[in-house]
C-alpha cells in the first residue's frame, strides 16, 4: 500500500471535482441534473498557442539532448561582498 506524506494529506481536494463527482453520483441516483461545474470548451486552442508549445516542448528536448552529450559546461563564481 502506498503511504502519503503529511503535506499530500492535507492537500483540499479540487471544488470543482467535488462538484462534478457529486453531479455524477446524483445522476446515477437516477436524479436529473445538469453539471455545469467542469466541462471543456468549444472552440479549438489558438494557433499562436499552439506553435508556442511546440517551440518549448522542442526547446526543452534539445537542452536535454545537450546536457546528455555534454555540451553544457557549469561554471561556479561566488558572490564576494568586499
Amino acid at each position: 500500500m502506498v503511504s502519503l506524506s503529511n503535506s499530500v494529506l492535507k492537500i483540499n481536494s479540487s471544488a470543482t471535482i467535488t462538484m462534478s463527482a457529486l453531479a455524477n453520483r446524483l445522476k446515477s441516483e437516477g436524479k436529473d441534473i445538469i453539471s455545469l461545474s467542469a466541462g471543456e470548451p468549444d472552440f479549438g486552442t489558438p494557433k499562436h498557442v499552439k506553435e508556442a508549445a511546440i517551440e518549448a516542448i522542442r526547446l526543452e528536448a534539445d537542452l536535454k539532448n545537450g546536457i546528455d552529450k555534454g555540451e553544457f559546461v557549469c561554471f561556479y563564481q561566488p558572490i564576494v561582498d568586499l
